[in-house]
């Protein structure tokens, strides 16, 4: 009789451990399975623009399980759409310390548009209204010294919070682009030709079209025809010296290899 009590005892105290751990089990599916549910409506709320009930579910989903970093990283996304950017930060470094790593860098990556979004709203003359989309487009040209990538922010905000910065910047940008050709065309001016600051004439190097000449036979007319089609530094009116011009020329230090153009 003993025995038989104390079987039924043990074996009594056995279902009722795996009836435990049965239920636990379930459990824990079950909140996982709700947690997933919550991110899941989160970011189809957060695609869909209704960043306040992302918000909402940002926050259930921390409550629920405080230990994941979805919770954390679609808080911040609606934050962010929000343009409660110092708050979304927070959310998305709290993202990054419960993340994997594969995941950390696009959350680093949220995290820092969020503090350079908040450091442009900060700015004199930036509205609550200023778009992130528009803040993106824009800290990704400002530094640039392409007037084309300030023209594409022109044209997608023709209106937009730095508009006028853009037309300084576009304009800045021209002028210095101007400036650098024009140094350059100096600089070709210096290495292809001559100008005679008494008679005003310029005079190209013939290292300048020496291959046009090699394989000809030379005679006034040819080499008058040349010059008339030389197309050197962008001018077009080159021409053989005249007989006095070139005795000139010819008498100062500069006159060797040189052909003119008025």
């Amino acid at each position: 009789m003993t025995t038989e009590i104390s079987n039924t005892r043990i074996a009594l105290y056995l279902l009722v451990c795996f009836a435990l751990i049965v239920c636990a089990t379930y459990v824990r599916a079950q909140t996982t399975s709700g947690y997933e549910a919550i991110i899941h409506e989160g970011n189809a709320a957060l695609k869909a623009g209704n960043a306040e009930q992302a918000l909402s579910a940002g926050k259930s989903a921390i409550h629920s399980n405080a230990d994941r970093w979805e919770g954390y990283a679609l808080t911040g996304g609606a934050l962010m759409s929000l343009k409660r950017f110092e708050e979304a930060a927070d959310n998305f470094s709290d993202a990054i310390k419960r993340a994997p790593e594969d995941k950390q860098t696009a959350l680093r990556d949220l995290r820092h548009q969020s503090i350079e979004s908040e450091s442009v709203t900060q700015q004199p003359g930036i509205s609550a209204a200023t778009t992130q989309p528009e803040i993106v487009l824009w800290k990704s040209v400002e530094n640039s010294h392409d007037p084309s990538d300030f023209q594409s922010y022109l044209d997608q905000y023709p209106h937009g919070a730095f508009a006028n910065l853009a037309q300084r910047h576009m304009a800045d940008a021209k002028a210095q682009r101007a400036e650098q050709a024009n140094i350059q065309r100096k600089k070709s001016i210096e290495e292809n030709a001559w100008t005679d600051a008494t008679s005003i004439l310029m005079w190209a190097r013939l290292r300048s079209y020496q291959s046009s000449m090699d394989d000809y036979d030379w005679d006034f007319n040819y080499a008058n025809t040349l010059c008339k089609k030389l197309p050197l530094l962008e001018y077009t009116d080159w021409r053989l010296p005249t007989k006095d011009e070139l005795q000139t020329f010819i008498a100062s230090a500069n006159g060797r290899g040189y052909t003119q153009r008025i």
